[in-house]
């Protein structure tokens, strides 16, 4: 992709983003004028009944995300408070079902559970796409350039305006006094967020390597990359021990995202910066989406075909899996059968002594089988736990 073309390109515009930031801040405070004003015409079915907002809102966006439109703000449990965990983005059908005076109570009627359902769906599939664009993005940074059509479809995935100034894509700054690109993406790990990768303005010298990387998940700039901001000590010293100690099938990062670690690249600018890194150590390392785990899955076929693949999401020494269980409400969602496709996959890898290194935001969320696998076998190391979210 062109620096001009990757100029005209981004997420959203930064005007955009604030007013959804701006909904998400009206939804909080009028949430506080019914649980706290006695003037409020429905005090006396909040702050009346004790409910309170016990959440910020940079912890609200943190946990759910910004409003996707025709959404407000919803508790899950209608007696319960606005706090994390109890707080989603709903539609008006779902919120009147949801309504302790409901006759269903707490029990949705079948049109809210269709309501609810393809609401999951319709997140799940943005996961889809950004994990997509991930990759169209990945394949643009280690070519150098891209097409006309893959600069179209970027911008059907990410629903890009054309008339957005935000940079998504690659500029030039000076970092601890060297020359740094930096490589632009959207957040895996949090809805319409966007991460920055440092490293050097370098694509892949040839064709032949840049399919190699790509063929990994991985970016060619961030190979030499000694940089912490991109690489935290912590997450270093984690996988050192990992590859130097095999007793151990993997890694688990745990904890929601900083404003810091946000800016910093969070889970996924960690995770691709060090599997990049590890190419240059005789490492066979690979960065992959869930999401894209979850396609990839898909094309290969089932277990019993595995062996007969040579893929790096089976056979590479070290996965990387930044965004395996998120915490923003509908866009953390994984189906059981996707949730039993990745299980399947850390067991084989196991079973092949590969390791794995994974993202979890809330593990309690995991399904049973792989609480089992990633929080009784996985060497488990709290990395952050923050609540403020940085919207470009």
């Amino acid at each position: 992709m062109g620096t001009t073309a990757i100029a005209q390109m981004s997420l959203a515009t930064v005007t955009d983003q604030k007013k959804q930031r701006q909904r998400a801040s009206k939804s909080l405070s009028n949430a506080r004028q019914r649980c706290t004003n006695p003037k409020d015409k429905d005090y006396a079915n909040y702050g009346a009944q004790g409910i309170k907002v016990l959440i910020t809102l940079d912890g609200l966006i943190a946990a759910i995300g910004l409003p996707p439109l025709k959404a407000s703000l919803d508790r899950v449990d209608p007696h319960g408070h606005y706090e994390a965990g109890n707080v989603r983005w709903a539609s008006k059908a779902v919120q009147a079902a949801n309504k302790k005076s409901s006759p269903a109570g707490s029990i949705a009627p079948l049109h809210t559970l269709i309501a609810q359902q393809k609401f999951i769906v319709e997140e799940e599939q943005r996961r889809f796409k950004v994990a997509e664009a991930w990759q169209l993005l990945s394949k643009a940074f280690n070519c150098g350039t891209s097409s006309e059509t893959a600069n179209a479809r970027l911008i059907e995935l990410l629903e890009i305006k054309h008339s957005a100034r935000e940079i998504f894509g690659s500029r030039e700054m000076i970092v601890a006094g060297e020359k740094r690109t930096i490589f632009r993406f959207p957040a895996l790990t949090f809805p319409q967020g966007i991460v920055d990768a440092r490293g050097p303005l370098q694509p892949a010298p040839d064709d032949e390597r840049a399919r190699k990387y790509l063929h990994h998940g991985l970016l060619f700039g961030l190979r030499d990359l000694e940089s912490p901001t991109n690489i935290p000590d912590l997450l270093r010293t984690a996988i050192n021990q990992l590859l130097h100690n095999h007793d151990r099938p993997g890694l688990a990062l745990v904890g929601r995202p900083s404003g810091g670690d946000l800016t910093s690249g969070w889970f996924e600018i960690w995770m691709l910066a060090a599997a990049s890194r590890l190419v240059t150590c005789d490492v066979r390392p690979a960065f992959f989406p869930a999401m894209t785990c979850v396609q990839l899955l898909k094309d290969i076929g089932g277990p019993s075909n595995w062996d007969q693949n040579h893929h790096p999401l089976l056979d590479a020494r070290l996965l990387f899996i930044p965004d395996f269980q998120l915490d923003c409400g509908p866009w953390g969602h994984l189906s059981p059968h996707q949730f039993g496709m990745l299980e399947r996959l850390l067991r084989y890898r196991t079973e092949m002594s590969q390791q794995t290194v994974v993202g979890v935001q809330a593990p309690h969320k995991l399904s049973v089988p792989l609480q089992k696998i990633i929080l009784g076998a996985f060497r488990v190391e709290p990395i952050a736990n923050g609540t403020r979210p940085s919207i470009m």
